[in-house]
């Protein structure tokens, strides 16, 4: 008997001390904040999908910029200047414009490596054998740097 009268008196302290944690968290603000916490994971969430979405992006044009750059190589190396030339300028317009959408730090990165693809198109000639392996190793940074990005 005097064990159940505890065990009721226990429940109903318990009961009474959930009912007043609940009610000082709804007076101070709890759900407010709870809300206001949800929507900042929310911001911080779609940030992350945008920000990985456009990285995506860059990498696919920079694959593009990478195909264009290969081509001109082959197209070089089967003696086609202009093609060669007209090829590299695509590139070039594709680094450029991925290079406005980057970072500080990676910007200056990508836009040394096109710096020096445009150094080497100027004297670009099918027969320096020195000018098309330092405009194949610029390629490969190139395509180090997209897989990094």
């Amino acid at each position: 008997m005097l064990k159940d009268t505890i065990n009721k008196f226990s429940l109903a302290f318990s009961t009474l001390a959930l009912i007043i944690s609940i009610l000082t968290f709804l007076k101070t603000g709890g759900i407010v904040d709870i809300k206001k916490q949800i929507n900042i994971m929310k911001k911080d969430i779609k940030e992350v999908k945008s920000q990985t979405e456009m990285r995506m992006e860059n990498r696919s044009i920079l694959f593009d910029a990478l195909y264009d750059l290969t081509d001109s190589v082959d197209s070089l190396r089967t003696g086609n200047i202009s093609e060669s030339k007209r090829l590299i300028n695509e590139a070039i317009e594709k680094i450029v414009y991925v290079e406005r959408r980057l970072t500080e730090k990676k910007r200056l990165h990508l836009e040394k490596i096109r710096n020096e693809i445009e150094k080497l198109s100027l004297w670009i000639n099918p027969d320096d054998i020195k000018t098309v392996g330092e405009l194949e190793y610029q390629i490969r940074l190139l395509r180090i740097f997209e897989e990094n990005l």
